[in-house]
């Protein structure tokens, strides 16, 4: 009882830290980009800095690995904040993360942390708990499985109070599909799992860069401002752009900032070795969105369909991005329900995650990944 109480105490924490993060990554983004104070999530496309957008993940990544490097490892959490703020393309989720090291060795607490944490971000706590369990924070038990459900729930329930019930991804109209174009899920799902093997391998390449590895960060941070200032839709958590993404407003300039461009930061950024990049899961609904979107729109041109919904091409990348970049298939496939509040989207979800199942057995036979 005594554990159960800490662990509801530590989901507490950790949904209200969720919930502080964001306001805080979200001013500290208008502040810098926009020259205003707002807890909402930025637009950073709207700056009017130009070529000065480039200075900022600099400054910030400068920032950061000094406090790290000079001063103590309690300081990680900030840095992460700070570099996040600053246009680092990682989650609310991975700054939190960034600071589990404050609950010791107890592996429970962590993952409670987490599963709340994720809940309360996500509005998806069946998968937050869930994703604790595939991912090894703690191992199956009854006593585990009962704390991470009241750590979930607690969560959730956080989540309820401060922006109610919601789906993240909201879809207007009901997916529509048909039998014989299950098809097209399943080249999408290919393509995107593919993509997030991808990504796994070149941040695990640059993860082997030794040569002045505490400053990697700010090389990184000289690209993304690059990037940034040419496509800034790629820029910080981009949380804004999720509701186009399930409304499918959303032009082709956008749709390449979100998916490509905000690949290749992430990519940098997590291979660098950047605070933040400890747990990478809500970045995936905007790249794996847009990289859905992409591929399906792209399959539909070549074989003459127009009867795809964006929001249903957007759960479809993003769950196979998710099970393509890390072994959890059933948190994506639980995800894809809890983000969207459709039963109707299983049937393509699972058309889709079938290639990333087959893909994610074979790196691990084949020791690729």
């Amino acid at each position: 009882m005594k554990n159960l109480g800490l662990v509801v105490i530590a989901a507490f924490l950790g949904a209200v830290g969720v919930q502080c993060l964001i306001y805080l990554i979200n001013a500290l983004s208008s502040l810098c980009y926009l020259g205003a104070f707002s807890i909402e999530a930025p637009d950073l496309s709207n700056s009017g800095l130009g070529a000065w957008m480039v200075v900022i993940p600099v400054a910030g990544a400068l920032l950061g690995i000094l406090l790290i490097k000079f001063g103590k490892k309690s300081f990680t959490p900030l840095s992460a904040v700070i570099m996040t703020g600053a246009g680092f393309p990682f989650g609310v989720e991975g700054v939190l993360a960034s600071g589990l090291f404050l609950c010791g060795e107890r592996k429970l607490l962590k993952a409670a942390v987490i599963a709340s944490g994720l809940a309360c971000l996500l509005n998806a706590p069946v998968a937050g708990a869930v994703l604790v369990f595939e991912l090894g924070f703690v191992e199956v038990s009854v006593l585990n499985v009962l704390a991470l459900v009241l750590a979930a729930g607690t969560g959730c329930l956080l989540r309820f109070v401060w922006r109610g019930w919601d789906a993240v991804l909201f879809l207007e109209t009901l997916p529509a599909f048909r039998l014989g174009n299950l098809y097209i899920y399943f080249l999408a799902g290919m393509v995107v799992s593919l993509l997030g093997i991808l990504m796994n391998w070149l941040i695990k390449k640059l993860g082997q860069i030794t040569f002045q590895r505490a400053w990697l960060p700010v090389a990184a941070a000289f690209v993304i401002g690059v990037l940034g200032w040419l496509r800034p839709e790629g820029l910080g958590t981009g949380s804004n752009f999720i509701p186009e993404l399930a409304s499918g407003h959303i032009n082709l300039q956008i749709l390449l900032g979100l998916s490509l461009v905000r690949m290749v930061m992430l990519i940098l950024a997590a291979g660098a070795g950047a605070p933040g990049r400890e747990l990478i899961i809500s970045p995936f609904l905007l790249i794996g969105g847009a990289l859905g979107m992409a591929s399906i729109f792209l399959i539909c041109l070549v074989a003459g369909q127009t009867d795809v919904t964006p929001g249903l091409a957007a759960i479809v990348g993003i769950v196979a991005l998710l099970a393509g970049r890390l072994p959890v298939i059933l948190t994506a496939l639980i995800l894809s329900i809890e983000l969207t509040h459709q039963w109707m989207v299983l049937l393509p979800v699972i058309t889709a995650l079938i290639p990333a199942i087959l893909l994610r057995k074979w790196i691990v036979r084949s020791g690729t990944n």
